[in-house]
């Protein structure tokens, strides 16, 4: 469909209600909302970097349906700031002299909650989106170079009203008793030829994609950001998945094609750590693609030298702790998930530890690469 014709959603009934009020909206609202979004992104906005643009139109809508009376042009000027600012995070990332993976997510809702009124605009907005088994629906917008974008999109999400909250603590959070599934993937480029080794026998010979160091990744990662209540909640055995054929990227430049993607599958949305996970995670996967590359002897840039080595003080570090002072063992999420949960429901100092240990090397990646350490998501 042209992003230029008015959606076609064939049910009228009003079905769906602002966030936060008891309004319901008229569906002819929800088609002109999604009508100005698609007009503007490929008008006004069509400078704006491609990757960035799925949040823009879901906040786009948003104001649209709040102010259904703003013309396209008042849309235009509320939302002009906030564009150029993800537009301009977006394209200091993909700048191919950043060595740090793209970033993509996949988050599962229960279907009483994604109404049908939803799947109409993921589907006129061009965001993936699946009914699943057991109830659940799966988004899985486009990969994005930057993790902010990533991090807006479940910002827009939750205001869509399509995240199911509860009040709490004076306000509305995920509740923990229904932890939502959050999986993570990284590009991974082929210049690695390990990667392309292990992947390629992967439907064949699951062992070999066994890899040691992104077991500790998926470890730490999921004790620092995830819920007993998600673990013992899960749908698949395996937290880390590969990936064949990943989307081209504007990285992908000579050999360096991030070809393949690696999937980090325990992880959780549920509160502003979230976003605070995507931007850290990001970065360790950034060292550690870059001390594999030092170990294939590919040629690395000045950062990723620098990174390489970063990651060997990480590494030491991480398994230090959970291995050593802990006594964990390694890949208890699959091997033992209820005792991983366990562990996360009475000794929260793992959590703590975990996230500090995280928090401390992404701000060491984030001054060699000097990246802004400002909050992105704020309103």
């Amino acid at each position: 469909m042209s992003s230029m014709e008015k959606p076609n959603i064939v049910s009228k009934k009003k079905e769906w209600h602002i966030p936060d009020t008891n309004e319901f909206i008229d569906t002819d609202i929800v088609m002109n909302a999604i009508y100005s979004a698609n007009s503007l992104c490929t008008g006004r906005f069509s400078g704006i970097e491609t990757t960035a643009l799925p949040p823009l139109r879901l906040r786009i809508i948003l104001d649209k349906l709040a102010n259904p009376n703003l013309t396209n042009e008042e849309i235009y000027e509320r939302n002009k700031a906030f564009a150029e600012h993800l537009s301009k995070r977006e394209s200091e990332f993909m700048d191919p002299n950043n060595p740090l993976p793209t970033i993509g997510i996949e988050i599962e809702i229960p279907n009483e909650d994604f109404l049908p009124i939803f799947r109409s605009i993921f589907d006129q907005i061009d965001i993936p989106n699946v009914s699943e088994t057991e109830g659940k629906h799966e988004m899985n917008p486009n990969f994005s170079y930057s993790p902010w974008v990533q991090a807006r999109m479940l910002q827009e999400i939750t205001n869509l009203g399509i995240v199911p909250l509860k009040k709490g603590d004076g306000k509305k959070i995920i509740d923990p008793e229904k932890p939502l599934s959050l999986h993570i993937n990284f590009g991974i480029p082929n210049t690695i030829r390990n990667w392309e080794r292990m992947i390629e026998g992967a439907d064949s010979n699951p062992e070999a994609t066994e890899v040691p160091e992104l077991g500790l990744i998926n470890d730490i990662l999921t004790f620092a950001f995830s819920s007993s209540n998600r673990i013992k909640n899960r749908k698949t055995s395996e937290s880390i998945h590969f990936h064949k054929g990943a989307r081209e990227t504007l990285k992908d430049t000579g050999n360096n094609k991030f070809i393949y993607r690696v999937e980090f599958r325990a992880t959780e949305f549920k509160d502003y750590s979230t976003y605070r996970l995507l931007a850290e995670s990001q970065r360790i996967m950034g060292m550690f693609i870059s001390s594999v590359k030092r170990q294939e002897k590919v040629p690395m840039s000045g950062a990723e030298e620098k990174l390489a080595l970063l990651w060997d003080e990480f590494k030491k570090e991480a398994e230090a702790y959970l291995y050593g002072e802990e006594k964990l063992e390694t890949n208890l999420f699959d091997k033992y998930m209820y005792l991983a949960s366990r562990v996360m429901e009475t000794r929260p100092e793992v959590r703590k530890n975990c996230r500090a240990l995280i928090t401390k090397y992404s701000k060491r990646v984030a001054e060699i690469l000097n990246l802004d350490e400002d909050s992105e998501i704020s309103n």
